[in-house]
C-alpha cells in the first residue's frame, strides 16, 4: 500500500476512534520498562505522525539535513524528557504536540527549506514537546522506557527519510499532499483536545 493510503488510512481510523489519537489520553503511567517505550511512539497517533513527519521533511530537505533533523528532534527529546516536568504538569502539553504536527505537515506540505539554525532549533522544540509530554513520570523503569522510545523514535524517523527519498525521486507532489494530510490530522488531534476541554 503506498504510504499516502496509509496516511490516509489512519485518518478515517482517527475520525472512528478519537480517543486513540492522543498517546497520554488516560493520564495514566506509560513508563513501566524498555519494551513499552519501544511501542509507545507506534501506539499514539500524535507520536506516531510527528516521528514519521520528522522523517519525511528532512527528507524532502535533503543534504545534511537527513540525519541533522531526526538528531535534533532526538535530543530535543531527552531535554523534555530531563527538565520538562513544569511543562508536562500544565494542561497545555498535550495540545502543544498536537500543535507540532501541524507546523511539520506544513513544512512539508510548502516544502520550506530554512536556514539551517532555525530549521534545527524548530525541531529540537518539537522533540522537547514530546518528550516534556512524559517528564512527569518517574517510575523505577523509566530510564528504560525513555530508552526505548527514544529508539523507535529515531527509527521512525529514519523511515521517514527513507521514504522521502523514494518518493522525491518519482514526484515531490506526494510528499506535499501527506504534509496536508498530516497538517488535517493534526488539526483534527487538536480540536478533539479542545472539545473535551470544554466539557
Amino acid at each position: 500500500m503506498p504510504i499516502h493510503h496509509r496516511f490516509l488510512a489512519l485518518l478515517a481510523i482517527s475520525l472512528a476512534a478519537p480517543g486513540i489519537a492522543w498517546a497520554h489520553v488516560d493520564g495514566a503511567n506509560h513508563a513501566h520498562g524498555f519494551f513499552d517505550g519501544v511501542l509507545h511512539p507506534l501506539l499514539g497517533l500524535d507520536h506516531l505522525l510527528a516521528m514519521v513527519a520528522v522523517g519525511l521533511w528532512a527528507g524532502q530537505t535533503g543534504g545534511p539535513a537527513r540525519l541533522a533533523a531526526p538528531a535534533m528532534f532526538v535530543a530535543g527529546m531527552v531535554f523534555g524528557l530531563v527538565f520538562g516536568a513544569p511543562v508536562a504538569a500544565s494542561a497545555f502539553v498535550e495540545p502543544s504536540v498536537a500543535l507540532t504536527i501541524v507546523v511539520l505537515g506544513l513544512l512539508l506540505a510548502f516544502a520550506m527549506a530554512f536556514p539551517a539554525w532555525l530549521g534545527l532549533a524548530l525541531l529540537i522544540i518539537a522533540g522537547a514537546l514530546h518528550g516534556a509530554a512524559h517528564a512527569g513520570e518517574a517510575p523505577a523503569a523509566f530510564v528504560s522506557f525513555a530508552a526505548g522510545a527514544l529508539l523507535t523514535t529515531l527509527l521512525l524517523h529514519l523511515i521517514g527519510v527513507g521514504a522521502a527519498i523514494s518518493l522525491r525521486q518519482r514526484s515531490g507532489l506526494t510528499l506535499r499532499v501527506l504534509g496536508g494530510v498530516a497538517t488535517g490530522m493534526g488539526l483534527l488531534i487538536l480540536g478533539g483536545w479542545s472539545a473535551e476541554a470544554s466539557l
